[in-house]
């Protein structure tokens, strides 16, 4: 997955999927996620260990996985990390 990669972002208790993308990962430890606009509060929806199903479109082939929010930063910066994915 490359940085800039669209994301379909599904939150655990979250009503619907939300449009996201990568900006930033260390290798087998974690991905960073933009948080995209939501209605409600985004440190609520993006808390930690929540679960995250995530889609994304590689040379028109259609990837996904799950995985868990690691960290959530709101303030300055609006992105989330989340554990890198065992299998797409």
């Amino acid at each position: 997955m490359d940085f800039n990669t669209i994301l379909q972002v599904q939150v655990q208790g979250y009503p619907s999927r939300m449009k996201s993308y990568l900006v930033g990962r260390e290798e087998d430890r974690y991905l960073i996620l933009k948080i995209p606009s939501v209605v409600g509060n985004p440190e609520e929806i993006f808390a930690k260990d929540k679960e995250l199903t995530v889609r994304y479109v590689h040379q028109g082939s259609v990837f996904g996985f799950r995985t868990s929010i690691m960290l959530t930063v709101i303030d300055s910066f609006n992105v989330v990390f989340v554990n890198s994915p065992k299998k797409i």
